[in-house]
């Protein structure tokens, strides 16, 4: 995933030492994990900063995590999260700071939830910029990314997202 065009996204990649979420996509970096440990070697919390940018390759991809994980909106264009649940019931969630308009600055999907995420559309400033939390923390056992035909299956009505939200098998980003 090549650093993108918006000389303002760059900066803040740059700025806060973002890097390419692998799998997932976006940029990320990891800013806390608990040094108390449950179960052996699961951290009991961890959060991240990411950011999303304009460009079709710029997207969270539909994952699911083992954990409720709390998402904050922290600046930039509203960030649009789908959260498809068990049981076929979908929500489409504005994060972002205009909460009379409807947008909220904090969302916690379920676990369990598929989720993903992209800029909202009719971006301005060609960023927006967010953090999770999770408790217990993040392990790589805990995380399953979503495939386009499983998902559609289960949501017909939201192909289109789910279709803006996944990449065709072993195209994920790579990075680190």
């Amino acid at each position: 995933m090549e650093l993108p065009s918006n000389p303002r996204a760059r900066a803040l990649i740059e700025r806060l030492g973002l890097a390419v979420l692998p799998v997932e996509g976006g940029w990320f970096r990891q800013t806390w994990q608990s040094s108390h440990r449950l179960d052996g070697d699961r951290p009991a919390g961890s959060a991240i900063i990411g950011l999303y940018a304009e460009g079709p390759d710029e997207f969270g991809g539909l994952h699911r995590l083992d954990v409720d994980e709390v998402w904050h909106f922290y600046a930039g264009d509203p960030i649009a999260l789908l959260v498809l649940h068990p049981g076929g019931r979908d929500e489409q969630v504005l994060l972002g700071p205009d909460v009379a308009g409807g947008q909220t600055p904090q969302w916690t999907v379920p676990a369990g939830s598929w989720m993903g995420a992209c800029l909202a559309d009719g971006a301005a400033v060609g960023y927006g910029l967010f953090g999770t939390t999770l408790a217990p923390g993040w392990v790589e056992t805990s995380f399953t990314l979503g495939r386009r035909a499983e998902l559609t299956a289960g949501w017909p009505a939201c192909t289109a997202e789910i279709e803006r939200l996944t990449r065709p098998a072993g195209t994920e980003p790579v990075g680190g």
